[in-house]
C-alpha cells in the first residue's frame, strides 16, 4: 500500500465522536474533583447536605458515562482501523529505514561510485520522508483517541465499563419447549462451513513435507485478538467456503482448520528487485501502479494479483500477460519452484 493510499485512508476515519467524548470526559473529571473535594469538607456541612449534594453529583456522573458508551464504542471501531493503518506505517517507514542503511553499508564495501551513492540516497530520503510524514498524520490520530478517554487501556478495552448488559431475570416456573432439547442436524458438505486460514512461518515447521493432521473432533477455537496487527504472518482469519468455489475440494466441517504455509517471491533477475516479497492471506497485487505490493518497473499498472484460497496460492492475470514456466497462463494454482514472470521480471515461488 503506497503512502498515499495510507494517508487517504487515514483521513477517512471517522473522528466525529471525539470532540463530544472530550467534553463528557472533563465534565467526568470536575465532578471527580468535587467528590474530591467534598470528603475533606464534610465535617463543615450537615450530614443530610452532605449525602443530598454527594448523590447529586453521583447521578449526573452516571449518566455522563451513560452518554459515553455508545461514542466510545464508535470510536474503539475507528480506533481499530487506525491501529492497523499506524502498524503499517510504523513498519513501511522502517522498512526504509533499514534501506537506506544497507545502502550505506554497500557504499564502505566499495559496490557504489559516489555518483550513484548520491542518487541511491537521494531516492530512499524521499520514500522515508514520505513514510515518516504518513507515521506522523497515523500517530496524531492515535493522540486524538487517547485523549478522548481516561486511559489507553480504556481506548483498548472492548466492551466499556458502564455498557455491560443486565443479567437476565430468571423465570420461576420455566417450560422448557422439547424441541429445543433436540441436537442440531449434521452439516451436510454442500452447505456454508467456516473455516479457519493459517500460514505457518518456517521455522514453524518441523518437516515442510509432513502431512498436516486432522483436528479433533471438537476443538475450541482460539480467541480473536481485539485488533489484529497487520500483514502478521501468523494471523488467522475466517474464510467463507461455498461449494464448488474451492477448486473441486472437499468442503470442510465448520469446525476444521486448514493450514495454509506461507510463500514467498523470490527475485530472479535485477527486473525483480532485489526485495523477497512475503505472500500470505491478503491478495498481492503486482504491477508497477504505486499502490501495487509488489512493484515492477516496466509491468502494467495492475498486471497481476495472487490471492489464497482452500486449494493453495492463484496467481491471475489482470490484462498484462503472465508467464509460469515460460508457458502463457491466465490463472494457475502456484507450485512450490514455479517460475513467474511478471513483464521483464522474474521471480520464483517458494513455500515454506
Amino acid at each position: 500500500m503506497s503512502e498515499t493510499a495510507i494517508s487517504e485512508e487515514l483521513a477517512a476515519i471517522d473522528t466525529s465522536v471525539l470532540d463530544e467524548l472530550t467534553r463528557l470526559k472533563q465534565e467526568v473529571e470536575t465532578l471527580d474533583d468535587r467528590l474530591k473535594a467534598m470528603e475533606e469538607k464534610k465535617e463543615s456541612v450537615a450530614q443530610a447536605v452532605y449525602q443530598r449534594v454527594k448523590g447529586d453529583y453521583e447521578s449526573k456522573r452516571k449518566q455522563l458515562d451513560k452518554d459515553a458508551a455508545p461514542l466510545k464504542d464508535k470510536a474503539r471501531q475507528e480506533y481499530a482501523k487506525l491501529f492497523a493503518l499506524l502498524s503499517r506505517s510504523e513498519a513501511d517507514h522502517e522498512a526504509a529505514t533499514l534501506d537506506r542503511e544497507e545502502v550505506e553499508f554497500r557504499h564502505t564495501l566499495g559496490e557504489f561510485d559516489q555518483e550513484e551513492f548520491d542518487r541511491r540516497i537521494a531516492e530512499i530520503d524521499q520514500r522515508v520522508q514520505a513514510k515518516a510524514d504518513v507515521r506522523e498524520q497515523a500517530q496524531g490520530l492515535r493522540e486524538r483517541f487517547v485523549a478522548a478517554f481516561r486511559s489507553e487501556e480504556e481506548l483498548n478495552s472492548k466492551v466499556a465499563a458502564g455498557n455491560k448488559a443486565e443479567p437476565a431475570t430468571p423465570l420461576s416456573n420455566p417450560t422448557v419447549d422439547p424441541a429445543s432439547t433436540q441436537p442440531p442436524p449434521a452439516q451436510t458438505p454442500s452447505e456454508e462451513a467456516t473455516v479457519q486460514l493459517k500460514t505457518l512461518k518456517p521455522e514453524q515447521l518441523a518437516d515442510p513435507n509432513a502431512t498436516i493432521p486432522p483436528p479433533p473432533s471438537a476443538p475450541t477455537p482460539p480467541p480473536a485478538p481485539a485488533i489484529p496487527a497487520a500483514g502478521d504472518p501468523g494471523a488467522t482469519q475466517a474464510m467463507r467456503v461455498l461449494k464448488g468455489s474451492n477448486g473441486g475440494v472437499t468442503p470442510p466441517r465448520a469446525d476444521q482448520t486448514v493450514i495454509i504455509r506461507g510463500a514467498r517471491l523470490v527475485p530472479q533477475n535485477p527486473e525483480a528487485g532485489k526485495l523477497t516479497h512475503t505472500v500470505g492471506l491478503k491478495p498481492v497485487s503486482i504491477g508497477s501502479g504505486e499502490d501495487c505490493d509488489v512493484r515492477v518497473a516496466g509491468a502494467a499498472s495492475k498486471h497481476a494479483e495472487i490471492r489464497v484460497s482452500m486449494a493453495g496460492y492463484t496467481v491471475s492475470d489482470l490484462g498484462g500477460g503472465v508467464r509460469i514456466n515460460g508457458v502463457v497462463v491466465e490463472q494457475h494454482l502456484m507450485r512450490h519452484d514455479d517460475v513467474l514472470e511478471i513483464g521483464p521480471a522474474r521471480f520464483t515461488f517458494r513455500e515454506g
